[in-house]
């Protein structure tokens, strides 16, 4: 049944919703997904089995400079479709605005960025805020996301954006850290977010409440309370969505 569930993940197009084996039709994994009321994306491991780095010491020295600081961290590539203008221009006014502010921000990158990324850091004068770092190993990820302070979640705007739930965000919830997502308010990352607790999600043009988003979620780290008591995650592991598929089958297998 493992197997079976990475097969079927490992058929379609996280981002794009594009299927590349012919084997198993679009129409037919999501009818029987949806029968099972199995969510068909990305999952994470529990908390307790994520193979954290044990010693800071082991760490990247360049990004351990974040951990005092407020930080915003965002795992994987970014592409121009999630390269949302308002993050940065919120990020930019915030500095000019408030001293304390831009002291204390770090944006961290971990992935590969599109050109147009670098363009709007380099447009904002963000530069002297933003880490940038192409890869670091899997097994460090669960670490880094538990010394940041937030966790950005740009979904792609695109016609599908609805639909689209993010691998890093079921990674984002095991860490039980804030995330600040920016998408569609109703698709099904924000649908995740809220039902878990786990943050909020911002719409694409909504570049008012994405600033005060993030400087609500400043003033909380700023007084040492910027925290969160995330429910509902366990739906969302490895062993419980397997389980599900488990059942899923055997009552196939009985019904034939």
């Amino acid at each position: 049944v493992h197997k079976m569930y990475h097969h079927f993940r490992s058929r379609i197009d996280r981002i794009n919703g594009i299927f590349h084996r012919k084997s198993f039709t679009k129409n037919a994994i999501l009818q029987m997904m949806k029968a099972a009321d199995i969510p068909v994306q990305f999952f994470f491991e529990s908390k307790k089995n994520i193979n954290l780095v044990e010693k800071e010491a082991d760490l990247d020295p360049e990004l351990l400079q974040f951990k005092e600081r407020f930080s915003i961290l965002h795992l994987g590539a970014i592409n121009r479709d999630r390269n949302h203008d308002i993050f940065w221009k919120a990020l930019s006014e915030l500095i000019r605005e408030n001293a304390r502010f831009r002291s204390n921000l770090s944006v961290v990158l971990i992935g590969k960025l599109d050109v147009s990324v670098l363009k709007s850091i380099e447009r904002y004068q963000l530069d002297q805020v933003v880490i940038k770092k192409a890869y670091i190993p899997h097994n460090r990820v669960a670490s880094y996301m538990r010394i940041a302070s937030l966790l950005y979640l740009p979904v792609n705007n695109t016609p599908n954006a609805r639909s689209i739930q993010t691998g890093k965000l079921f990674e984002y919830l095991a860490s039980e850290k804030p995330i600040l997502g920016i998408g569609p308010e109703e698709g099904d990352a924000a649908q995740i977010i809220r039902e878990c607790r786990a943050g909020q999600m911002i719409p694409f043009a909504d570049a008012e409440r994405l600033k005060q988003a993030i400087h609500e979620y400043f003033i909380q780290w700023d007084n040492q309370n910027l925290s969160i008591s995330p429910v509902n995650i366990d739906h969302y592991s490895r062993r419980n969505l397997t389980g599900k598929m488990a059942e899923l089958l055997n009552q196939l297998i009985g019904e034939s």
